[in-house]
């Protein structure tokens, strides 16, 4: 019989009663055989359920540039539009940020380890060193001047930016395995001021969060997981690789472009060489931020905002 979604617990069960036929075997060493076959067995089961469990999950990801508007869109649909999980304002504060249904309200927080901080060290090193150098040359400019000038490479600047805004009560959370501490809180409220501390732009331990899971006592989100990714291109290696395993697993993404500046080279570069390749069933495409257009156009209709919006809409 072909083992289906349907029978496989059925025909585990068949091949449970078999085993068990040979419980009257006096012979040792098949009732030690059989034991391990009867554990391997079990191990099975709970692997197939656990599978099962993991693939009626609905997994959506929200994707786009830095400041496209990732973290408000998920505010609107989860948290009645309360500023809950922070904006990014650089892309080393873009965190990946998971929400997904929990019996209990609380979130983990998984920081960096030691390899991967290491690796920040060297870059942030290299960053200051590629700064001197420039600074020698043309001693006028500042920092942010020869950044701008010389196209200095983004992981280098993001690494700059983690190591000099890491404080020492943070540095102590590095450890040589991941380290993951897991936090309960009440209400959104409660959520917003916690989530200050681990993902906000002035955040005590922003620059070594790696990733953030979110579990919510919400039915809404019974059977489903939604993912906020950093930004398009994000600077940071290891996160990035993070947020690519996520993207592979998802079923479909909403994709916030910039209403101004809407599907530029940045974003059809990524739908093209992420989204395209992923296997990706369904791509949402959102003109995120479209108010701050519509301000721009609306002075031209003087007050008939009908056409200014139709105007937005065609130019999109």
């Amino acid at each position: 019989m072909k083992i289906s979604l349907d029978n496989y617990e059925e025909q585990l069960g068949k091949l449970d009663e078999k085993l068990s036929q040979l419980n009257e075997n006096p012979n040792k060493n098949v009732q030690t055989e059989l034991k391990l076959v009867k554990e391997e067995l079990s191990n099975v089961g709970n692997g197939c359920q656990q599978l099962i469990a993991e693939n009626n999950v609905l997994n959506i990801g929200v994707v786009g540039q830095v400041k496209a508007g990732k973290s408000s869109f998920m505010n609107s649909l989860f948290f009645d539009g309360e500023n809950i999980l922070p904006r990014a304002s650089t892309p080393m504060t873009a965190g990946l940020t998971v929400l997904t249904y929990g019996e209990e309200n609380q979130f983990d927080v998984e920081y960096y380890n030691k390899r991967e901080w290491a690796t920040f060290e060297d870059k942030a090193k290299e960053y200051d060193d590629l700064i001197e150098g420039f600074k020698q040359q043309n001693p006028e400019m500042t920092d942010e001047e020869i950044v701008k000038t010389f196209d200095v490479d983004a992981t280098l600047q993001s690494a700059h930016e983690l190591v000099s805004s890491c404080g020492s009560m943070a540095r102590k959370m590095v450890q040589e395995n991941s380290r993951v501490d897991t936090k309960n809180f009440t209400d959104a409220k409660e959520l917003q001021q916690i989530l200050s501390d681990y993902v906000g732009a002035d955040g005590k331990y922003t620059s070594i969060v790696k990733c953030l899971t979110i579990r919510l006592n919400d039915e809404r989100l019974k059977g489903i997981k939604v993912v906020d990714t950093p930004g398009v291109n994000d600077p940071i290696v290891s996160r990035e690789q993070r947020t690519r395993e996520y993207l592979r697993g998802s079923h479909g993404v909403f994709f916030l472009s910039f209403a101004s500046r809407f599907f530029d080279s940045t974003d059809t570069g990524f739908l093209a060489e992420r989204i395209g390749s992923e296997g990706i069933g369904e791509v949402v495409v959102i003109a995120s931020k479209f108010d701050s257009v519509l301000q721009d156009v609306g002075k031209n209709y003087k007050g008939d905002l009908k056409k200014a919006i139709m105007d937005c809409v065609d130019k999109l």
